[in-house]
């Protein structure tokens, strides 16, 4: 496991690399010496045994989102599990219905979309049965919500 005690005290988009040289997180700090030591997924990070870091050091730090958002899109690596951020945020919930006496499961896709602390858009579609499956699928592997919502037929 990387110390933190070797990192430059730096602007960064990193990397964390298992053994097997795969990247399983990247993030984006204005301090990667402080990120790394103080990082909430550490104890994750200490559980895959030996695990390096590796950086690219971005002195703008106003790229640094764009480059984080484009390395996570890239790499798709296993525990960045939040959408990039402007992507909006969906989940799928289950409700039951009841038509005729029947009691029926129906899934749902609630979504929402902001900008600069401002909710733009909140809404949620029904599922079809035949499409749940593709969207659970889909919601797993954090795909855009634009993305999701078009499988759906939802035009924004």
């Amino acid at each position: 496991m990387v110390q933190d005690i070797s990192l430059p005290k730096c602007s960064a988009i990193y990397f964390a690399i298992a053994e097997n040289n795969q990247i399983f997180y990247i993030g984006s700090t204005v301090n990667l010496n402080s990120r790394w030591s103080n990082h909430n997924l550490f104890q994750e990070f200490k559980k895959l045994g030996n695990v390096c870091i590796a950086w690219l050091q971005c002195d703008d730090i106003s790229l640094l989102p764009l480059l984080e958002n484009q390395s996570i899109s890239a790499y798709k690596p296993l525990l960045n599990t939040r959408r990039a951020k402007g992507d909006g945020s969906g989940c799928i919930y289950w409700r039951t219905v009841t038509k005729n006496g029947k009691d029926y499961h129906e899934a749902y896709y609630q979504y929402e979309f902001w900008t600069k602390g401002d909710r733009l858009t909140k809404s949620t579609k029904y599922i079809p049965k035949r499409k749940v499956t593709q969207i659970q699928r889909l919601e797993q592997e954090k795909a855009l919500v634009r993305e999701i919502l078009g499988v759906l037929g939802v035009k924004l």
